[in-house]
């Protein structure tokens, strides 16, 4: 009784007076208090015809994990209603036109007077919420109307999974709620079976398959055509970068002699390409063209590019399929913001650097830990590491490789979760 009651009389009050405050500074947290109950009164959503499936994410990496379980359920069981909420506005925004999800939603902020009012209006059957997003009241409450509830892609909350004493106790409490847990890995599995909490079972993570589907995509389907850069060119690709990022690229290119120079090319892809961004990353560079100038050019002219420049990615949407023509792959993020996904760029097989902070993602930690991810702390380190994917260092290669088998090794996995679901819930369909 005391952790709910911590819980509803200081957490929650504390969560809605930050709300208050973000509300007059922040358009997108403005617009999603504004909007969740709108949502929910919509007209077709009163009327339940059908077995309804209520999914959780958080943002759009969490969404992109639950896609190919959704698309499997909806290629064998079309009538089953899914709802995917949301709590990041972005995430929503980027998503609301999914076409696979029923009802996009807002999770609202978890009083148990919303949650009330979400559920009523929601009428879920069975609920499952994707890697973390661990609201106490909304889960209680679940457990109280009896729904069942799963959590797939569940990995050990925390940063590098050092977590105090009394957040141990919390989720304890909480992750004892769910019916099954699925984690993406053994290491993921023991957290929670020494906690402990049951019904836990070691898997991947389901997003998984669309990353080996997206990369056998932009393999057929390259963006740039890398045959237009000189024979024995490596071209590096600096996937959602920052500027501790890109500075700390440049200073090492510029730090090698001119021959290696000229055989190594930077593609950038910033986190923000914004035309102050763009701007200003220009100015470090000796030549450098934007992606849209490559694209709007004759092939005569891109090659010309392509042998004297790097580029830059003024758009966004492109990185997956930039990968495909990388050698190297630095992934940005690691310098503060936290590291982009390595898990992307891990299933073509390719080397791959990060910055010395990369503990907010289980990827980068496992793959750092089978040396299939190198962490990076100053110019010197990347130097040496360009020079050894531009002399194919063995050691090197083959430690890509080992990142690219964790990613084949799930192929699959989405397609169980939904067919255990499916199972789950047969009697009910009938």
């Amino acid at each position: 009784m005391i952790l709910p009651f911590i819980y509803n009389i200081i957490f929650i009050p504390l969560i809605n007076i930050l709300g208050f405050f973000l509300r007059l500074f922040n358009k997108k947290y403005n617009s999603r208090q504004t909007q969740w109950k709108q949502l929910l009164d919509q007209k077709e959503l009163k009327n339940k015809s059908s077995f309804r499936l209520w999914i959780h994410v958080s943002s759009m990496g969490e969404f992109e994990q639950i896609k190919p379980v959704i698309e499997q359920i909806k290629t064998e069981k079309p009538e089953i209603c899914i709802l995917v909420s949301f709590f990041s506005p972005s995430g929503f925004e980027t998503q609301k036109n999914y076409k696979n999800a029923d009802y996009k939603l807002y999770l609202p902020i978890d009083s148990k007077r919303n949650i009330r009012y979400f559920l009523d209006k929601v009428q879920p059957d069975f609920a499952i919420f994707v890697r973390y997003e661990l609201w106490l009241n909304t889960l209680s409450e679940l457990n109280i109307r009896n729904i069942p509830l799963w959590l797939i892609c569940a990995t050990i909350p925390g940063k590098n999974g050092k977590i105090p004493t009394i957040l141990n106790f919390y989720y304890k409490r909480v992750f004892n709620l769910f019916n099954n847990i699925f984690t993406t890995s053994e290491e993921h599995t023991k957290y929670f079976k020494a906690l402990p909490v049951l019904h836990v079972e070691t898997g991947f993570d389901t997003r998984y398959d669309r990353i080996l589907q997206k990369v056998d995509q932009a393999r057929t389907e390259p963006i740039i055509n890398k045959g237009y850069y000189p024979d024995g060119t490596v071209v590096i690709v600096l996937g959602s970068s920052w500027e501790p990022d890109e500075s700390l690229a440049i200073e090492a290119w510029n730090n090698l002699d001119n021959k290696l120079q000229q055989k190594i090319k930077f593609i950038f892809v910033p986190h923000e390409p914004t035309i102050s961004h763009i701007l200003s990353l220009q100015s470090k560079l000796d030549s450098a063209f934007t992606l849209s100038q490559y694209l709007a050019s004759e092939a005569s002219i891109q090659k010309l590019i392509l042998k004297e420049s790097h580029l830059i990615v003024d758009s966004i949407g492109h990185l997956l399929k930039l990968y495909a023509i990388a050698d190297g792959a630095y992934i940005g993020g690691a310098f503060g913001a936290g590291i982009h996904s390595v898990a992307e760029p891990a299933g073509y097989g390719i080397p791959l650097a990060c910055g010395k902070d990369y503990y907010n993602s289980t990827d980068a930690i496992h793959f750092e830990r089978i040396s299939a991810l190198r962490a990076i702390s100053n110019d010197n380190e990347f130097k040496q590491w360009m020079i050894d994917v531009l002399e194919n260092d063995p050691e090197t290669i083959d430690n890509a490789k080992l990142a690219a088998v964790v990613i084949k090794n799930g192929k699959g996995y989405a397609k169980y979760i939904a067919h255990l679901f499916l199972q789950e819930i047969s009697k009910n369909l009938v």
